[in-house]
């Protein structure tokens, strides 16, 4: 088995060159690739990966920014792995990490994604994890094994069980899904615009075509969660990503309560009512929501279901 690493950066800093550090430090029996996508940094942070003799041997793709999802799809369509794994440009891999995600999906998962934790004792990011749910105290340093949500916008990290149990989403810190699995989907959806709803619509989308999501608790990737990205993150994306989502998988009658509470929101009203017909438009609608309609083996009614989500 080859599995592929792909690692969409952009303005990491040194973050990146420790990632790697540490990923080409942890001991795999598997073999592996690893695939750089350089999404338009202005830091120079990819510099050291450019020239004859880089310290690691990685491939490495250059983009002037067209954004997380189009630069992940990029460096999966690049990659030769029969497994892809996806990470973040900030985290920290102990070893054999590939090993049990590996082992996960020889016992069945089609996508799986490992326990998560905070790279740093640093208050401020924990303060801020523990704001999504504030039941979950303790969780962070022991690690988080997918999500859930709770309502529209309100998601909730699940803690870690004794054996690789099914999550409704998986971390889009770092999860591996097979090749078929990707081509059967197409990856992510490429026109999310630059940031925002990108884990939940994949997870949505590979469920609803009839793959299996895992959370496994026996290898933990640390991550560094920050108070902010070092790239603007614009609210507009954010909401044009979110209702993208909806419109390709969502039913009539759920897109109908989602435009009824964005539109009694006053900080929402606006942005919505321009993304809406944007979002909505015939073209849309023909190519994508048909088409994911037809290709679908579960209905969102049946995800929402199967994992007692609200909404």
């Amino acid at each position: 088995m080859l599995m592929s690493i792909v690692i969409a950066s952009k303005n990491e800093g040194n973050l990146l060159r420790q990632t790697l550090d540490s990923i080409f430090a942890a001991t795999c029996d598997v073999s592996y690739e690893v695939i750089i996508v350089d999404d338009g940094s202005q830091d120079g942070s990819c510099d050291f990966l450019r020239g004859n003799h880089p310290p690691y041997a990685v491939t490495l793709l250059r983009t002037q920014g067209i954004g997380l999802a189009p630069a992940r799809n990029l460096g999966m369509n690049h990659a030769n792995g029969d497994v892809l794994v996806i990470c973040d440009a900030h985290i920290a891999v102990l070893p054999h990490w590939l090993d049990h995600l590996a082992q996960t999906i020889r016992e069945g998962a089609d996508a799986v994604c490992p326990q998560l934790a905070d790279m740093h004792e640093d208050p401020l990011p924990r303060k801020r994890l523990n704001s999504l749910d504030s039941a979950r105290s303790g969780v962070v340093a022991a690690g988080m094994c997918g999500k859930t949500m709770l309502s529209l916008f309100q998601p909730r990290w699940l803690a870690p069980q004794q054996t690789a149990v099914e999550v409704p989403v998986l971390c889009g810190g770092c999860f591996a899904l097979t090749r078929a699995a990707f081509e059967a989907t197409g990856g992510y959806e490429p026109a999310f615009r630059s940031y925002g709803w990108d884990e939940e619509e994949i997870s949505i989308k590979l469920w609803t075509f009839g793959f299996t999501l895992k959370a496994t608790p026996h290898t933990c990737v640390k991550h560094f969660f920050r108070p902010a990205a070092p790239y603007p993150i614009h609210n507009e994306d954010v909401m044009h990503n979110f209702l993208y989502l909806a419109m390709c998988h969502y039913s009539d009658k759920r897109v109908e309560q989602i435009k009824t509470m964005l539109q009694a929101s006053g900080a929402t009203k606006a942005m919505a009512r321009q993304l809406f017909p944007q979002v909505f438009s015939a073209e849309n609608i023909k190519s994508k929501r048909e088409l994911y309609r037809e290709k679908r083996m579960h209905s969102d009614d049946w995800f929402f279901e199967q994992f007692k989500l609200m909404m």
